[in-house]
């Protein structure tokens, strides 16, 4: 039997295999399955005897798990002879999960969630098949490219290309480009050595922030910044590490300043986080040491935006142990306290093109609409770039 993309739920069982009597074995296949049982009495009350379970023997039913989901009291047991339950033969695949009472056994090969799963238990809802997808006017901006920041400059759609191999290099493989969006035509370069980069157009002056690979890492955020995209000022770090690397950075227009999120390794876990600085004139940057966020996950990538008193903060979720990397979305109104939107993720890789990565997000509104960019790829040897279009601000 093949179970692909069901949610199963019951109060006793989610999964139940082989006949009582007829001693007939059960095989069974589920792929991108969530299965759960509501069942979370205490050891001194009646409580589940397993999310899967056999009828009569545990050895007459065999289980395969491909990117699966299991919560319940218990994953294994068996009605008729509780004693066999460790007899269920029990083989994954992938992104297999369980969140199960604490004393209770998790077989190998599936991750133990330390934490009721509130985000995968709201995903057991029903889809709203009325609601299509808001993102129209999806294609190919970047063949073999990753960060990208769209930017007006002059009245003229532009992207900045951050130009490096896909992992590691030299230093003299980084550099940022600057091209119109339309014909492709090269309009300046600067930053040899430099890339992560984002940018923002202020009193007719692009000011240009990247990170410097240097040593295997990136370090500091610095600026570049030009009136004509061709004669640069000296290059100037305004955000320096601490014992840390800094990685991509992302600038908007906040309340009475200008504030940048900054992506740095700090923590050894869970790898990065997302720090605050502020400045009134773009070059001189305060850190906020109170202001960060993901200090207990994986936030990568910010692209920091702010309106209606609310900063925006769009930034990668690596979707571990699997190897799926998607954009999420939260804000705040003081950069401290942070509201994870329930519509996450904002973009997840679709289809063979796009790997297993939706990262590196960008904003730009031109003529009405909202172009959102972002990077596919398998974050480790390839990437592309795409762009989607929402048909408003």
């Amino acid at each position: 039997m093949l179970l692909e993309d069901c949610t199963l739920v019951s109060q006793q069982c989610a999964l139940k295999g082989s006949n009582y009597g007829f001693h007939t074995s059960t095989r069974v296949a589920l792929r991108g399955c969530r299965l759960l049982v509501n069942n979370f009495s205490q050891p001194g009350g009646e409580p589940s005897k397993g999310v899967i379970q056999s009828v009569e023997q545990g050895k007459l039913l065999a289980v395969e798990l491909t990117d699966c989901l299991l919560m319940g009291y218990k994953l294994c047991g068996v009605m008729v002879h509780p004693e066999t339950a460790g007899d269920i033969q029990v083989t994954t695949h992938g992104d297999v999960r369980a969140y199960v009472q604490y004393q209770q056994e998790v077989p190998a090969g599936i991750f133990r969630l330390p934490d009721w799963p509130v985000e995968a238990y709201a995903a057991m809802a029903p889809p709203d098949l009325q609601r299509p997808s808001p993102y129209v006017a999806q294609e190919l901006v970047w063949k073999n490219g990753c960060e990208l920041s769209p930017f007006l400059w002059h009245g003229r759609l532009c992207h900045m290309h951050c130009q490096r191999p896909p992992s590691g290099g030299k230093p003299e493989d980084h550099v940022l480009i600057f091209r119109d969006a339309v014909t492709g035509e090269e309009l300046g370069r600067c930053g040899q050595g430099y890339s992560l980069g984002s940018c923002i157009v202020w009193d007719d002056t692009l000011y240009v922030y990247a990170s410097r690979w240097e040593n295997g890492t990136w370090n500091d955020v610095t600026l570049f910044r030009s009136k004509d995209l061709k004669q640069w000022d000296p290059p100037q770090v305004v955000v320096k590490g601490e014992n840390e690397g800094l990685f991509n950075s992302s600038v908007c227009r906040g309340r009475g300043c200008f504030v940048m999120a900054y992506e740095s390794n700090e923590a050894t876990w869970p790898a990065f986080t997302t720090k605050f600085a502020t400045s009134k004139d773009l070059v001189t940057w305060t850190k906020l040491p109170r202001s960060t966020f993901g200090t207990n996950r994986y936030t990568a990538c910010p692209c920091i935006r702010h309106e209606d008193g609310w900063y925006y903060v769009l930034y990668l979720e690596h979707r571990a142990p699997r190897w799926r990397f998607e954009t999420y979305i939260t804000r705040s109104k003081d950069l401290e306290s942070w509201e994870l939107s329930r519509a996450n993720p904002i973009i997840a890789p679709t289809g063979m093109d796009e790997g297993i990565n939706a990262s590196d997000p960008e904003l730009v509104e031109v003529e009405g609409k909202t172009w959102l960019y972002y990077a596919t790829g398998d974050q480790r040897t390839w990437a592309d770039v795409k762009r989607v279009a929402w048909p408003g601000k």
